[in-house]
């Protein structure tokens, strides 16, 4: 052997003598602990050993951790596991190619006890058919909310309320009911009240119903009608839109009613605007016996108030009042159109002589509503006609009254018209004697009279003038000054002046003191007279009948015509007009309006057609005839029955014409109650009947 390998050889042994060599082998790694459970979200600790063959353990090992289902269980690295999700994962450690693994088990957590259920809201109020959503949270036994829980819902009374699996109840009828939620053995409630789905009354007014058996219907409810003023349907009706209509159309008479509007919303509140209104107008005021309408006027709010006279016991007066002789009736209507009073005066005393009869005559209202009428009576003690005033209050309660001349026998007087303005009330009539504060002697047979009271009816001055004929102030209207204007026919020359033949028509002026502006006769020298007299403005109109040719250039072919004369407030003829509808016929004025645009209303009667084209429909028809400001012919109507119907006044308010008068037959298919009754007519100023 040589030096070289000896010297090898000793290296070598050194080297095994020092223990030479590489790391351990990892054979196995165990993880501990081999299995695990746990709740969802709760952590394990997994620990991990590497052992060499041997089974001794290699320390200083460093491990790589993984979860097989990382859905149910993550680990981090240093082998701290989570329970994720109810499942089974597989925790592995890894080293040096070696694995070693571990079961961990991951469980629900067990639910916690149910110990309270709480129902909000814990009260609630829906009207039938609406819902209310309930809610319930169910709490341990610490007052924590448990999430998750189903409940079970359920009503006390489904004939009041159902509940669905959500909480949401419906309001089924008027009532309460529980509503309870259930789970875990518990349960809450709430107070569930079903009110009744609001309702409200749907009415209005009805206007101008004269006939009967009206029926209005709304949606699919009806109600009858049996006079005007305000109406309500019988059962109310929840919020919507519903159908007004005219179900049944008036009878006796007929008539034609119409409902605005025709359709309603009800919104929270009940309806009071509907009106129903019918036409025609006509209003009647019928005993078996003579009634008369002489008489119209107006109030303030506009009450139509009618005055006349009556041969037996009227309307509210029935089982009240006696009547063994003619006497004054005084009527008033509401605007729309319902009577609101009829009452009859006993002015004259009974033993009226021949075929006279005591009556209002004229009249005329005072801002506060109260009521004059004028008129004649006989009055027994005098043996003769006297002229009466009445102050009623607007519930026709008789206040004041003046008889004209009482003490003086066997001398008449009467009294045909009344104007108020302000404080003063003036009446105009006739006397075949004198008046107060006049030392003359009557000029002759009657002769015109004028007086002027105030409104507590104490006389402030007396006039009287006349011809030697027979003279009456028929007419009587004042201006804005207080002047007033007296109308009439003269049976002779009054004072200064010239008589034309026969009767002359007279326009006299006077100012608030009583002194005489101006007088005017004038007309044919046939039978003429004036009836009426009415002022707009500066403007002054005279209407009346001629029985020959009275206006320039117009020829006359006889009968009686009809005449309108305006003038001047200083009397000067501004232009004057005759009418006749056919030659020969008879056309008489009784009453006249004058509208704010100086248009004149002539009403009266005519027996034959107005205009040539309007039909007649018996003897005595009734007519209107507009002339405009300027003299020319506006428009005519005319209307009536088989038998003599008569207008003998007319009164104005806004638009609308009213006329009275009186009829013997069907008038707008009215049935004729006995004698003549008397009527309340409505025309617009356009014509219309309404």
């Amino acid at each position: 052997m040589t030096y070289r390998w000896f010297v090898l050889l000793l290296a070598a042994l050194f080297l095994a003598a020092c223990g030479g060599g590489g790391a351990p082998s990892i054979s196995t790694i165990e993880v501990s602990p081999a299995t695990a459970s746990k709740q969802v979200g709760q952590t394990q600790q997994f620990t991990a050993v590497a052992k060499d063959a041997g089974g001794n353990v290699i320390s200083g090992v460093t491990f790589t951790w993984s979860s097989s289902d990382t859905a149910v269980a993550t680990v981090n690295n240093s082998g701290l596991a989570t329970a994720v999700a109810a499942g089974t994962a597989t925790i592995t450690a890894t080293a040096g190619g070696k694995s070693g693994s571990a079961t961990f088990t991951v469980t629900n957590p067990p639910p916690p006890t149910i110990e309270t259920i709480e129902v909000s809201p814990p009260t609630a109020s829906k009207q039938v058919g609406q819902t209310q959503q309930f809610t319930a949270v169910a709490k341990d036994a610490g007052g924590n909310v448990i999430s998750g829980v189903t409940f079970t819902w359920s009503s006390s009374d489904t004939a009041v309320a159902t509940v669905n699996n959500s909480g949401l109840a419906t309001a089924v009828a008027v009532g309460t009911a529980t509503i309870t939620a259930t789970a875990g053995g518990k349960s809450g409630s709430a107070t569930f009240t079903v009110t009744p789905i609001p309702t409200y009354t749907v009415g209005g007014e009805v206007r101008y119903l004269n006939g009967s058996g009206l029926v209005l219907a709304l949606g699919s409810q009806t109600k009858t009608i049996s006079s005007n003023g305000s109406f309500t349907f019988d059962t109310p009706v929840p919020n919507g839109t519903y159908s007004v209509s005219v179900q049944t159309q008036p009878t006796n008479p007929s008539q034609n009613c119409t409902v605005t509007p025709s359709s309603v919303t009800v919104s929270g509140a009940n309806v009071t605007n509907l009106v129903v209104e019918c036409s025609p107008y006509t209003k009647w005021l019928a005993s078996n016996a003579t009634d008369i309408g002489n008489a119209i006027t107006t109030d303030a709010s506009g009450n139509v108030i009618v005055a006349g006279l009556s041969k037996e016991v009227l309307g509210d007066e029935v089982g009240t009042l006696a009547l063994a002789f003619p006497d004054v009736v005084v009527a008033k209507y509401a605007p729309n159109g319902s009577r609101l009073w009829v009452k009859q005066f006993t002015v004259g005393d009974p033993g009226t002589p021949g075929s006279a009869e005591s009556q209002a005559k004229g009249v005329a209202t005072d801002a506060a509503g109260n009521i004059y009428v004028v008129g004649s009576a006989y009055v027994a003690s005098s043996n003769a006609f006297k002229g009466f005033i009445l102050k009623l209050s607007p519930a026709g309660a008789k206040l004041a009254s003046v008889k004209l001349d009482e003490g003086t026998p066997n001398v008449e007087n009467g009294l045909t018209s009344v104007a108020v303005v302000g404080s003063d009330v003036y009446v105009g009539g006739y006397t075949a004697g004198t008046v107060p504060g006049d030392s003359g002697t009557n000029a002759g047979g009657e002769d015109a009279a004028l007086y002027k009271y105030n409104t507590s009816l104490a006389l402030q001055w007396a006039r009287r003038f006349g011809s030697t004929g027979s003279d009456r102030i028929t007419s009587v209207a004042v201006d804005a000054s207080g002047a007033v204007y007296a109308a009439g026919f003269a049976g002779g020359a009054l004072p200064s002046k010239t008589h034309l033949g026969d009767t002359d028509a007279f326009v006299v002026k006077y100012d608030n003191a009583g002194t005489q502006q101006w007088l005017e006769q004038f007309g044919t020298p046939f039978g003429d007279g004036a009836n009426a007299v009415a002022v707009q403005g500066s403007d002054v109109y005279v209407a009346g009948y001629v029985t020959g040719a009275y206006e320039t250039g117009f020829s006359y072919n006889g009968g009686t015509d009809l005449f309108v004369t305006k003038f001047s407030s200083s009397g000067t003829e501004t232009w004057r007009r005759q009418y006749s509808p056919a030659d020969p016929a008879q056309i008489n004025p009784y009453g006249m309006v004058a509208d704010a645009s100086g248009n004149v209303y002539i009403v009266g009667d005519v027996n034959v057609s107005v205009d040539g084209t309007a039909t007649h429909a018996g003897a005595k028809d009734v007519f209107i005839l507009q002339y405009l400001a300027d003299g020319s012919v506006g428009w005519a109507r005319q209307q009536g029955s088989a038998q003599d119907e008569i207008a003998l006044a007319v009164t104005l308010r806004g638009s609308d014409l009213y006329l009275t008068g009186w009829s013997k037959g069907a008038l707008d298919g009215y049935t004729n109650q006995g004698e003549e009754d008397i009527f309340v007519l409505k025309y617009g100023t356009d014509g219309s009947q309404k």
